[in-house]
């Protein structure tokens, strides 16, 4: 494992800290990501990684303070961003100047190397929040990926978590972007409410996603919303219950089959530390099924405990993710996280890589957000603590060599 980033290494966290979002890459191999604080202003900036040739350095770039001036720009993004292909970054802030509305904000480049921002879209305007305030996650796209690029025109997907939380599209409309509502997640009911994750979105322009809470058993939902002539249909495909995990916090993932699949935060077992589970949708009868139960090895949880965010998938339908809790190796009362494979076809979970398991946790510590892999099979994420200043890192995952 190699880590090619550590935040807060500057006066006052100036180039980043807190890096809670997925990466994305570019067709080129650059990874773009977001930190949540950290900055010249301390709200939080938007940065690029540059590999050399043989991808054994890196250069990181600040592209993006944000709340320099009047904080018009938004302050503290969140989730992941969208690369374009005329090279144009989209993202969301989760604030915006005093209030937690939130804003979506496009930066693009400009005379020698430097970018701008421009906001496409505010939450709320004049009291006004169509599709809900205080965005929670990142924005997606059909067909989003790595090295996949954004058309610039196409709908954004992402999710808001202010009162019960909304599931919403942003979309461009003769120069100005406009927002639809795809659910309004209520406590009460079937619905399911407060969703942590992002969207995901397939070929036919389904979307899916998971509440943290609500439901039948008040413990989240596994949702698809379909798009129709007379606007999004939403229908919850799994009700989870407790005993087969509770609290999905991240996003979904999907193999080339079209069968789902995710993480819980607690939930099933003596342990309560969480499932990886897979979910075959099929016209409301869909199938769920757990996959593996974290917190089964030693007293503390050597093979992981509370995923934060879904599992990624590979060529070969093999899933990657990471909790942000157990392992062997820890700075608190239950381990510092680990990276995992869970391979189908035998169905064989191994722990890849335990976190924290260099001296004062230079590697990183507690990752809690999603992986990537480009196409020589190098995985890359981040963690939230732990570094050389303990503000973080941006890490690289070679394969063993067979």
């Amino acid at each position: 494992m190699q880590v090619i980033h550590n935040f807060c290494t500057k006066s006052n966290c100036a180039d980043g800290s807190y890096a809670h979002s997925t990466l994305t890459m570019d067709a080129a191999g650059n990874l773009f990501g977001v930190a949540m604080t950290g900055g010249k202003a301390g709200d939080g900036l938007v940065f690029e990684l540059v590999p050399n040739e043989n991808k054994t350095e890196w250069t990181y770039k600040i592209l993006h303070d944000f709340c320099l001036r009047d904080c018009s720009d938004g302050r503290n993004p969140v989730g992941t961003v969208a690369v374009g292909t005329a090279g144009n970054i989209y993202g969301v802030s989760s604030q915006l100047q005093t209030s937690n509305a939130g804003l979506a904000y496009m930066l693009y480049p400009v005379d020698n190397g430097a970018w701008r921002a421009r906001t496409i879209y505010e939450f709320c305007s004049g009291g006004d929040c169509p599709v809900g305030y205080f965005p929670n996650t990142g924005l997606s796209f059909a067909g989003m990926g790595p090295g996949v690029l954004y058309d610039g025109m196409s709908p954004l997907f992402g999710t808001t978590i202010g009162a019960d939380g909304t599931a919403y599209e942003i979309y461009p409309k003769r120069r100005s972007w406009h927002g639809r509502l795809i659910s309004n997640f209520r406590e009460t009911g079937h619905y399911g409410y407060r969703p942590q994750g992002g969207i995901l979105v397939d070929a036919s322009g389904t979307a899916y996603g998971t509440t943290w809470s609500g439901g039948n058993y008040v413990d989240g939902v596994v949702f698809e919303s379909v798009p129709t002539s007379k606007g999004w249909k939403y229908r919850p495909l799994h009700q989870f219950d407790g005993d087969h995990g509770a609290g999905p916090r991240g996003s979904l993932a999907m193999d080339a089959a079209g069968n789902l699949y995710g993480t819980t935060s607690t939930g099933d077992g003596s342990a309560s530390k969480g499932v990886l589970y897979k979910l075959v949708p099929q016209n409301g009868q869909s199938q769920f099924s757990v996959l593996y139960d974290f917190c089964h090895v030693g007293p503390k949880c050597a093979d992981g405990a509370d995923a934060e965010d879904g599992p990624m998938v590979d060529g070969f339908g093999n899933l990657f993710g990471t909790t942000a809790q157990g392992g062997n190796y820890d700075s608190n009362y239950l381990g510092s996280g680990i990276l995992y494979e869970f391979e189908q076809s035998t169905h064989t979970f191994q722990v890849v890589y335990d976190f924290c398991s260099e001296p004062n946790c230079t590697d990183g510590e507690t990752p809690e957000s999603g992986l990537i892999m480009d196409s020589s099979g190098d995985i890359f994420g981040t963690t939230t603590s732990g570094g050389a200043a303990g503000a973080g890192v941006v890490f690289e995952l070679t394969p063993a060599a067979p």
